[in-house]
């Protein structure tokens, strides 16, 4: 899609798309505020960065089988959403629906960190340890089960 460069505002690149007829403002190629006028952009890229004063923010990615710290880089309050780089460098954009597993790396948390690491060790050593004891089991029923089973009174 073709855009044409109309300006900077906040440190945001803002740019006009004729073929949607939008303005847009972007930060590293991703967009981060649209709209009608350049004016609703230039005003929702100020709400951007009052929201991104005092980032990042440290934090905690609580996944499955996974505690990650990663840091909030910035927030979007038009959307609820923000993004987030974790600590390999990987960057996503979280809220809404998508931003339950953080949690702000405090000195609380860590100590919450630590038990849910600890657990997770204990929930994979359990799950190995019943691997191990459903494979010593004998007659599993299958396909192969009922076909021994037929030959043998064959």
């Amino acid at each position: 899609m073709t855009r044409v460069k109309i300006g900077v505002a906040q440190g945001y690149d803002l740019y006009y798309k004729p073929e949607a007829q939008v303005f847009v403002a972007e930060e590293n190629g991703d967009e981060v505020a649209r709209g009608k006028t350049q004016a609703e952009v230039e005003e929702k890229v100020k709400k951007l960065r009052k929201a991104s004063a005092g980032m990042p923010i440290e934090v905690i990615k609580i996944g499955h089988d996974s505690v990650i710290k990663a840091r909030v880089t910035s927030y979007n309050p038009d959307t609820g959403e923000y993004w987030v780089t974790d600590e390999k460098g990987n960057r996503e954009k979280a809220g809404h629906y998508r931003g339950q597993e953080y949690y702000e790396n405090n000195d609380e948390n860590r100590v919450i960190m630590s038990s849910i690491i600890d657990n997770d060790v204990k929930r994979k050593e359990f799950d190995e340890a019943r691997r191990k004891l459903v494979g010593k089991l004998t007659g599993q029923i299958s396909r192969q089960y009922f076909e021994e089973r037929i030959a043998r009174k064959g």
